[in-house]
């Protein structure tokens, strides 16, 4: 073959290897090099809130079919998915047995309009609740719930972060404001688990990432916007979709803030037994990056093949190890007894008691057992 022409060849492959590694890099993107942050007196704070459990399936029930209505009966969600209505009996209960943070996860798709207006009433039932957590002495954490997720009307993308931005906006600055006067036992929490418009929650694009970054950066700089307590308030910031997955932990940013070590981070840690290790290999690296990590949800089934106490025992002792707050996911069940769980549950709300005592006191210990 002639030289001229294989130098031709040589130098096109390389122009097209060139484009293509290009396009490559605007899906998958670089990460930026991360700050590690200061954040010591954050980590005394998540140590202070101790561990926690999640009232799931209350005042996160919504339905799907009739998003952005306000419903005329705000009232029947909180017993839609079968619980019994938060009470102050059970929020003692939960005080008594030693927790240090209840996580409260709200949904507002059935309780806002098209133009973002929240239904005072639900607000006023909302903070019914946050206040008997804090009359108890614990922390509370008070989330944007099944408004993003798989089937959500908040998504991490181009389009959607354009078409909801302003209902978005006024729909936190409602919650902000009213919300602005407790004190720091009261911590704002953004987006539960949000994903884009392809429900990717894993091999996620850049794109994706970079939109759910501005989401979270929007939510820091409205809530802060409302002054009062809301000024210096710790805010709650999730890794995309929540997840421990390697590239969302990768690309999560944590927004630029006017108060220095004020924003927590959040992860839901879902793993099996013998993926502890490597699991918290993930976690740990937002906390090599200086962050101070709330695990907003973990947890195990009553059909579980595990050992239930000792998983707890073991998931709580590794996040204390990075100063982690544990925080146990339970969605309520009306069943009779322990052995008719099924799923996440270890109160049973409806009698004011616990399923699983033993679960409660292994996250409990197992907490207590590791300082750093």
């Amino acid at each position: 073959m002639n030289k001229k022409i294989r130098i031709i060849i040589v130098l096109f492959t390389a122009l097209i290897l060139a484009a293509l590694m290009v396009i490559g890099l605007c899906f998958i993107g670089i990460p930026k090099k991360q700050v590690v942050a200061e954040s010591s007196e954050a980590r005394e704070f998540v140590r202070e809130m101790g561990v926690g459990i999640n009232i799931g399936n209350s005042l996160d029930v919504c339905d799907w079919n009739t998003m952005l209505i306000i419903d005329d009966n705000p009232q029947d969600y909180e017993t839609l998915w079968w619980n019994a209505p938060i009470t102050q009996e059970l929020i003692k209960m939960i005080a008594d047995k030693g927790f240090g943070t209840i996580r409260v996860p709200v949904t507002y798709m059935n309780h806002i309009d098209e133009d973002g207006n929240i239904d005072p009433l639900w607000l006023k039932r909302v903070s019914e609740v946050v206040t008997m957590v804090i009359d108890n002495g614990m922390y509370c954490i008070i989330d944007i719930h099944h408004d993003t997720g798989n089937d959500g009307w908040i998504n991490a993308s181009k389009k959607n972060y354009n078409e909801n931005h302003d209902r978005v906006a006024k729909m936190i600055i409602q919650i902000a404001e009213y919300f602005k006067d407790y004190d720091d036992h009261l911590i704002l929490e953004s987006f539960n688990e949000m994903v884009d418009d392809n429900d990717r929650w894993t091999d996620v694009p850049f794109e994706s990432l970079t939109i759910y970054n501005k989401w979270n950066q929007l939510f820091v700089d409205l809530v802060r916007g409302t002054g009062s307590g809301n000024a210096t308030r710790y805010l709650l910031i999730n890794t995309y979709a929540a997840t421990w997955d390697g590239r969302n932990i990768d690309y999560f940013e944590l927004p630029s803030d006017s108060v220095e070590g004020r924003l927590l981070v959040g992860v839901h840690g879902y793993m099996s037994y013998d993926k502890l290790e490597s699991g918290f290999d993930y976690i740990k690296k937002l906390y090599d990056r200086g962050y101070a990590i709330v695990i907003g949800e973990f947890g195990t089934t009553g059909q579980s093949d595990v050992d239930r106490e000792a998983y707890t025992y073991d998931y709580a002792q590794k996040a204390a190890e990075i100063g982690a707050c544990p925080i146990l996911w339970d969605n309520g069940s009306n069943v009779s007894s322990a052995e008719e769980v099924t799923n996440f549950a270890i109160m049973d709300r409806n009698n004011l008691k616990w399923y699983f005592p033993k679960i409660a006191e292994a996250l409990i210990d197992g907490y207590k057992s590791s300082e750093i």
